[in-house]
Protein backbone atom coordinates (compact mmCIF):
# COMPACT_ATOMS: atom_id res chain seq x y z
CA UNK A 1 0.00 0.00 0.00
CA UNK A 2 1.02 3.48 -0.87
CA UNK A 3 1.39 6.19 1.70
CA UNK A 4 1.87 9.58 0.48
CA UNK A 5 2.26 13.15 2.33
CA UNK A 6 1.89 16.41 0.79
CA UNK A 7 3.38 19.93 2.14
CA UNK A 8 3.11 23.16 0.88
CA UNK A 9 5.47 25.93 2.17
CA UNK A 10 6.85 29.46 0.95
CA UNK A 11 10.36 30.42 0.63
CA UNK A 12 9.58 33.01 2.59
CA UNK A 13 8.67 30.80 5.45
CA UNK A 14 10.26 27.89 4.83
CA UNK A 15 10.38 26.00 8.54
CA UNK A 16 13.12 23.47 7.36
CA UNK A 17 13.97 22.72 10.93
CA UNK A 18 10.66 21.89 12.03
CA UNK A 19 10.05 19.65 8.40
CA UNK A 20 13.80 18.03 9.18
CA UNK A 21 11.98 16.84 12.47
CA UNK A 22 8.49 15.84 10.52
CA UNK A 23 10.95 13.63 8.35
CA UNK A 24 12.28 12.36 11.20
CA UNK A 25 8.95 11.05 12.87
CA UNK A 26 8.07 9.56 9.60
CA UNK A 27 11.53 7.78 8.95
CA UNK A 28 11.07 6.25 12.85
CA UNK A 29 7.41 5.38 12.11
CA UNK A 30 8.88 3.90 8.80
CA UNK A 31 11.18 1.79 11.26
CA UNK A 32 14.33 3.05 9.23
CA UNK A 33 17.84 2.98 11.29
CA UNK A 34 18.56 5.97 12.53
CA UNK A 35 21.35 6.26 10.18
CA UNK A 36 19.57 6.42 7.38
CA UNK A 37 16.59 8.93 8.86
CA UNK A 38 19.60 11.47 9.47
CA UNK A 39 20.92 10.97 5.70
CA UNK A 40 16.98 11.44 5.04
CA UNK A 41 17.10 14.79 7.40
CA UNK A 42 20.16 16.02 6.09
CA UNK A 43 19.22 15.79 2.48
CA UNK A 44 15.98 17.49 2.95
CA UNK A 45 17.43 20.57 4.90
CA UNK A 46 20.30 20.86 1.83
CA UNK A 47 17.22 20.49 -0.73
CA UNK A 48 15.22 23.11 0.63
CA UNK A 49 17.42 25.43 1.20
CA UNK A 50 19.42 25.19 -2.05
CA UNK A 51 15.66 26.34 -3.31
CA UNK A 52 15.28 29.47 -0.95
CA UNK A 53 18.73 30.72 -1.82
CA UNK A 54 19.05 29.45 -5.72
CA UNK A 55 16.11 29.12 -6.94
CA UNK A 56 14.58 32.25 -4.94
CA UNK A 57 17.30 34.16 -3.94
CA UNK A 58 15.89 34.44 -0.21
CA UNK A 59 12.91 35.72 -2.00
CA UNK A 60 9.23 34.56 -2.03
CA UNK A 61 8.00 31.59 -3.62
CA UNK A 62 6.02 28.36 -2.95
CA UNK A 63 7.50 25.13 -2.64
CA UNK A 64 6.02 22.03 -2.77
CA UNK A 65 7.00 18.61 -1.08
CA UNK A 66 5.77 15.45 -1.41
CA UNK A 67 7.07 12.06 0.08
CA UNK A 68 5.45 8.83 -0.44
CA UNK A 69 6.35 5.56 0.91
CA UNK A 70 5.64 2.59 -1.78
CA UNK A 71 7.30 -1.29 -0.77
CA UNK A 72 11.08 -0.74 0.48
CA UNK A 73 10.92 2.71 -1.45
CA UNK A 74 10.92 6.12 0.37
CA UNK A 75 10.44 9.44 -2.80
CA UNK A 76 10.69 12.60 -2.44
CA UNK A 77 9.89 15.13 -4.67
CA UNK A 78 10.40 18.84 -4.15
CA UNK A 79 9.01 21.16 -6.44
CA UNK A 80 9.98 25.04 -7.28
CA UNK A 81 8.55 28.03 -9.62
CA UNK A 82 11.97 29.69 -9.00
CA UNK A 83 14.86 30.50 -11.36
CA UNK A 84 15.44 27.31 -13.27
CA UNK A 85 18.18 24.52 -12.23
CA UNK A 86 21.86 25.46 -13.00
CA UNK A 87 23.27 23.29 -15.59
CA UNK A 88 26.71 22.90 -14.54
CA UNK A 89 28.39 19.45 -14.43
CA UNK A 90 29.04 18.48 -9.98
CA UNK A 91 32.31 18.67 -9.43
CA UNK A 92 34.22 16.40 -7.00
CA UNK A 93 34.12 17.24 -3.42
CA UNK A 94 38.65 17.67 -3.76
CA UNK A 95 37.66 19.83 -5.94
CA UNK A 96 35.80 22.46 -4.31
CA UNK A 97 37.35 21.66 -0.91
CA UNK A 98 40.72 22.59 -2.88
CA UNK A 99 39.52 25.54 -4.38
CA UNK A 100 37.96 26.54 -0.62
CA UNK A 101 34.27 26.77 -2.70
CA UNK A 102 31.60 26.14 0.21
CA UNK A 103 29.14 26.07 -2.51
CA UNK A 104 28.55 22.50 -4.72
CA UNK A 105 29.28 20.20 -1.90
CA UNK A 106 24.99 20.48 -1.15
CA UNK A 107 24.47 18.68 -3.86
CA UNK A 108 27.36 16.42 -3.87
CA UNK A 109 25.54 15.47 -0.54
CA UNK A 110 22.38 14.65 -1.96
CA UNK A 111 23.71 12.56 -4.85
CA UNK A 112 25.62 10.62 -2.39
CA UNK A 113 23.48 10.06 0.55
CA UNK A 114 20.23 8.98 -1.98
CA UNK A 115 20.05 5.93 -3.86
CA UNK A 116 18.21 7.92 -6.81
CA UNK A 117 18.40 11.63 -7.68
CA UNK A 118 16.66 13.56 -10.64
CA UNK A 119 16.86 17.08 -10.76
CA UNK A 120 14.38 18.16 -13.94
CA UNK A 121 13.04 21.55 -15.31
CA UNK A 122 9.45 21.28 -16.26
CA UNK A 123 7.26 23.84 -18.07
CA UNK A 124 7.29 26.34 -15.61
CA UNK A 125 9.06 24.51 -12.30
CA UNK A 126 11.86 22.78 -11.11
CA UNK A 127 11.55 19.58 -9.24
CA UNK A 128 14.20 17.07 -7.57
CA UNK A 129 13.20 13.74 -7.65
CA UNK A 130 15.30 11.60 -4.20
CA UNK A 131 15.26 8.34 -3.96
CA UNK A 132 16.02 5.79 -0.97
CA UNK A 133 16.12 2.40 -1.04
CA UNK A 134 15.11 0.71 2.64
CA UNK A 135 16.87 -2.29 2.59
CA UNK A 136 18.36 -2.07 5.66
CA UNK A 137 15.22 -0.86 7.66
CA UNK A 138 13.48 -2.94 9.77
CA UNK A 139 10.38 -2.60 7.63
Amino acid sequence: MMKKIDITLHSGFCPTSEIRDFIGILCERLGLTTKSAYQIKTVIDEALTNVVRHAYRNKQGKIKMQVKHHGNTLTISIKDWGEPLARRPIKAPTDLVAKKKDHGLGLIMIDRLMDKVQRVRRSNYNELIMKKHLNESRL
